[in-house]
């Protein structure tokens, strides 16, 4: 079996499906850290979340990639979706800070 890389775009549009689909992206500000993906059941809860890798049994996926990736998603929604970014509270400070964005 050969290896096969993936392509930018294709992390991007793994990322958007999930947000097109209703899910939650969570990310911190350490680039080294994956991105989780969460259900839409948690939106009331995500205020209140703690660090990505601490919520356990609530992610549907982990996205190892450049935060960077996210971002450009985010740019574009926006400019046709209402993108909600909120904090999770118990999270750490600075680079640490975890969020959680979603469509409305």
């Amino acid at each position: 079996m050969g290896f096969t890389p993936k392509k930018k775009d294709s992390i991007k549009e793994t990322i958007k499906n999930h947000l097109l689909n209703g899910n939650i992206v969570r990310y911190d500000g350490r680039d080294e850290t994956p991105l989780e993906v969460i259900s839409r059941d948690y939106i009331n809860n995500l205020s209140r979340m703690h660090n990505i890798g601490q919520e356990f049994g609530i992610v549907v996926e982990n996205i190892s990639c450049s935060h960077n990736n996210l971002y450009e998603v985010i740019n574009e929604l926006e400019a046709e979706y209402s993108v909600r970014k909120v904090s999770c509270e118990y999270s750490g400070c600075c680079q640490y800070s975890t969020y959680g964005v979603y469509l409305d």
